[in-house]
């Protein structure tokens, strides 16, 4: 005698076992690598796990998946995530491990396939991770060591929890972090010529600032720039190129062109720069934007006489 049945109904999983698609991989602001302590940045690759609804005797829960009977939310697995709050190996001058803040925001769990069982929580593309900047991250170029996991308490309205805690970490092997700043050179020439400050993006080695060559991304605009007498900034903007503006930058307009000011003397140039830009030039102990010395009425040295004749 054969037997039939109708639909037996949603079957509730005894736990959820996580699997890793991808770890991720966190982005540098520039293609060299380079990322600045207190710049932000964002995910390269979005991390990705499965999430699996198993039975007691660890077979897949395959109608989990169908319309109706998932009851693991994305919300649910994002508020159970725990994010780290300072790197996981380098420490600062003060011997605690650096700080890291994270903006994170929810991210997106989706179903592998109806009948699977297993379903996918990719992190959000609008998260955002900052090396906290202050006077103990001042230490020589590292590779940032983040650590997320995924705990026992991540569990579906039906307190279906995940099943043992998974540890992960973000590729970050080609970022190269580094605590930097900006220095614009001081400037000297005549006063009825233009003049250029040039600038360049420095890092510190463990010990004193160097030229930052991975440097290819921060740039300059003379919007962002005043003089405080003497001068007027022109138009001049412009990329780093291995750190430097080698003979570009900043362009000062020739003080005998500049109505209402004296033609001679010195003025004090400011860039205003991004906050992980700035430099406690001082040592003061606060961080500002970088200042040059344009010298204008400089001798320019002593002319050459190939030939002279005295008229009568």
């Amino acid at each position: 005698m054969t037997y039939s049945s109708g639909p037996t109904g949603r079957f509730i999983p005894d736990h959820f076992e996580i699997a890793e698609v991808t770890p991720g991989r966190l982005a540098a602001t520039c293609s060299t690598g380079n990322l600045y302590s207190g710049e932000t940045t964002t995910w390269a690759e979005a991390p990705e796990y499965t999430f699996t609804a198993h039975n007691v005797g660890h077979g897949i829960t395959t109608n989990y998946t169908e319309t109706g009977y998932t009851k693991l939310t994305a919300a649910n697995v994002f508020s159970g995530i725990v994010e780290p709050t300072t790197d996981g190996s380098q420490d600062g001058t003060d011997n605690n491990k650096l700080a890291v803040s994270l903006t994170s925001n929810q991210g997106s769990l989706n179903i592998a396939a109806t009948d699977s069982g297993v379903m996918n929580y990719v992190f959000s593309a609008l998260d955002d991770v900052t090396y906290q900047r202050s006077a103990v991250a001042e230490v020589a170029p590292f590779i940032p060591d983040l650590d997320f996991s995924f705990p026992t308490t991540i569990a579906d309205s039906d307190g279906v929890a995940v099943s043992s805690l998974v540890n992960f970490s973000p590729d970050t092997s080609a970022i190269s972090l580094r605590f930097g700043r900006i220095w614009l050179e001081d400037g000297y020439g005549p006063e009825t010529e233009n003049l250029i400050l040039p600038l360049r993006a420095e890092y510190f080695d463990g010990t004193g600032y160097l030229i930052n060559i991975l440097d290819d991304c921060s740039g300059w605009d003379d919007a962002n720039a005043s003089a405080d007498t003497l001068t007027a900034l022109m138009t001049s903007t412009g990329t780093l190129v291995g750190g430097s503006s080698n003979a570009d930058g900043l362009l000062l307009q020739a003080p005998t062109a500049v109505a209402g000011t004296p033609d001679t003397g010195k003025a004090i140039i400011t860039l205003a720069v991004p906050s992980w830009l700035q430099g406690d030039y001082d040592n003061n102990g606060f961080y500002e934007d970088p200042k040059g010395i344009a010298s204008f009425g400089i001798w320019r040295g002593h002319q050459r006489v190939i030939y002279r004749r005295e008229l009568h």
